[in-house]
């Protein structure tokens, strides 16, 4: 049993070290302070925002992005249809505000073998006028800051970087299990997409030549999602990907079989799209098998009378919980900072989040697990049949026009 007990002790180790290569080049990232600009050497931007349901938050995030420090920018509001309620929360801003720049389409090019938000990108990239040389993508519950543009394309003028994202965070108003959950998972799934170098679509920057350079538009219309599968055509142009430390703070709460639905579906986005999809499996399931075997052995130690091996095998588990909690609470404390600094208003750290731990590590092993044997996704009322050879079929589309069932929705995206 010393054996079994060393060899725990040492995967446990190497899990923490990982956790800890990962949360601190995280926070040194978080930490990093944009460089100066000057709105002349930015580029014209399209920014493009596409609707499907009322989100909680449309009208402040429209407030959002018509305050931003720069002018060299437009904003483009693709809704999915003129039943949608999104279509009248938008006519009614545009009218009170006066704002000029926001332009309103309907989504009228709906492929059937990409998601509709997907179709809605491609309709409007396609048309791209000449003098926009990036575009910046926006989700309806990001509640940007006043230099959330600048900070994503600042870095743009490096010829070596393709695309810029920014950072969610969540921090739920409410202290449900289900927040709680969403909101562990969150912190590292930030990290990894960080190590992994996986970008997020929230908050997303395209340097113009990604689309007149490489078939990524034909690549988007066989995708279900746009940002996992930027990868092979910044690796095309040799390119990179520049993570920026704007953050994105979600409020939103959530069910656990909301919270379930979205997980899996961004790990299904990067199983499917996203070249370092196996590393993130590997790590998952590391940990669910680590914990677990060294909880079972335990408990049948204890019941053998090996009271030794009992307890270094449960203080081994207790101790990389710690060290986890820990590292969670780091990292909480600088994005906090940076939230500050930007403006934000933040909801107090609910430190019985750490309690979830435990719960967390099988809950996202359950969302894997899903992940690799689903048929048929759901998202926003549409279903897509996931078909051999990695092909995606849209089988059921219907107007988005069930209030009720926008707003169930819309906490889970």
């Amino acid at each position: 049993m010393l054996w079994f007990v060393l060899v725990t002790i040492t995967a446990f180790a190497a899990l923490l070290a990982a956790k800890f290569y990962w949360c601190s080049r995280f926070i040194a990232m978080v930490r990093r302070e944009a460089p100066p600009s000057f709105e002349s050497e930015l580029p014209q931007a399209l920014v493009i925002l596409c609707l499907r349901g009322p989100d909680p938050f449309l009208r402040q995030t429209l407030q959002c992005l018509c305050a931003q420090t720069v002018q060299n920018y437009d904003l483009r509001v693709i809704v999915d249809s003129e039943m949608d309620p999104a279509w009248d929360i938008v006519q009614e801003f545009v009218e009170h505000s006066g704002e000029t720049r926001i332009g309103i389409r309907v989504l009228h090019r709906r492929l059937k073998t990409c998601s509709l938000k997907v179709s809605a990108l491609i309709q409007e990239i396609a048309e791209l006028d000449e003098r926009y040389r990036a575009v910046v993508l926006v989700d309806a519950d990001a509640i940007p800051s006043p230099n959330w543009l600048r900070d994503l394309l600042t870095p743009l003028a490096d010829p070596q970087v393709g695309a810029t994202c920014g950072l969610r965070w969540y921090m739920p108003a409410k202290r449900s299990l289900a927040d709680l959950v969403r909101c562990m998972w969150g912190a590292g799934a930030m990290e990894q997409m960080y190590q992994f170098q996986i970008a997020w679509g929230g908050s997303f920057a395209l340097k113009r030549e990604l689309f007149e350079r490489t078939n990524l538009l034909e690549r988007w219309s066989k995708c279900f999602s746009e940002d996992t599968s930027i990868n092979r055509s910044l690796d095309e142009l040799n390119l990179s990907l520049r993570h920026v430390p704007v953050m994105l703070v979600n409020k939103e709460s959530t069910s656990l079989s909301g919270c379930f639905e979205f997980i899996r579906r961004q790990l299904f986005c990067a199983l499917r799209h996203h070249p370092n999809w196996l590393g993130i499996a590997m790590y998952a399931f590391a940990n669910l098998g680590v914990v677990s075997t060294a909880f079972v052995v335990a408990i049948f130690s204890a019941f053998f009378g090996d009271w030794s091996s009992a307890g270094w095998l449960l203080g081994s588990v207790l101790s990389y919980a710690i060290g986890v909690g820990l590292m969670t609470v780091w990292e909480d404390a600088v994005v906090r900072d940076r939230v500050l600094a930007q403006g934000g208003e933040l909801e107090p750290f609910h430190p019985e989040s750490l309690l979830t731990l435990p719960f967390v590590v099988v809950f996202y092993a359950a969302c894997w697990i899903s992940a690799l044997t689903l048929r048929r996704i759901r998202w926003r009322g549409i279903s897509y049949d996931l078909l051999p050879g990695g092909r995606l079929q849209v089988v059921e589309d219907r107007p988005y026009c069930d209030v009720t069932l926008c707003r169930s929705e819309a906490t889970v995206l």
